[in-house]
């Protein structure tokens, strides 16, 4: 195990609190959970915006919210190592990027997307890779089990 922080949107440091919360697991058993998600999520693909024309929008995102806050949580090295395999980038960064693409996958409904200058953009769409790796999958189920409890 390898202590880690970095920073997030306090509204992903919120959602993983409740999802904490309401559950039997740990908050850093959570966020190993939703970066299985990311992980899986960006081994095939990644997400892809586009139009509710079907036109691709490159520059949108997903509007988290909330100032950056800072997280510390207790991660798995093989995890670290394979998410930086994955994402190619230094533990940080993958990490972040990780939580919000696996907080993103559980909480489809709910997502938001802007555009480059922030304006929000009602009718886009998410397209959501199907994620295939046995982990992520797992890990999947067990929030997913978590987030109807608290709905």
């Amino acid at each position: 195990m390898r202590f880690a922080n970095f920073r997030v949107e306090s509204s992903i440091k919120n959602a993983l609190g409740v999802l904490s919360e309401k559950s039997e697991y740990s908050f850093s058993e959570i966020v190993r959970d939703i970066i299985w998600i990311g992980i899986g999520v960006m081994e095939n693909g990644g997400l892809r915006y586009r139009s509710h024309l079907g036109i691709p929008l490159p520059f949108a995102k997903i509007n988290y919210g909330g100032k950056n806050e800072r997280l510390n949580v207790w991660l798995e090295e093989e995890q670290l190592k394979e998410a930086e395999n994955v994402f190619g980038s230094d533990s940080a960064t993958v990490i972040r990027e990780a939580v919000r693409l696996g907080l993103a996958y559980i909480e489809k409904e709910k997502m938001q997307i802007t555009g480059p200058m922030g304006i929000l953009r009602p009718f886009s769409i998410i397209d959501f890779p199907e994620i295939t790796r046995e982990q992520s999958i797992l890990a999947y189920n067990r929030l997913v089990e978590i987030a109807r409890k608290i709905d």
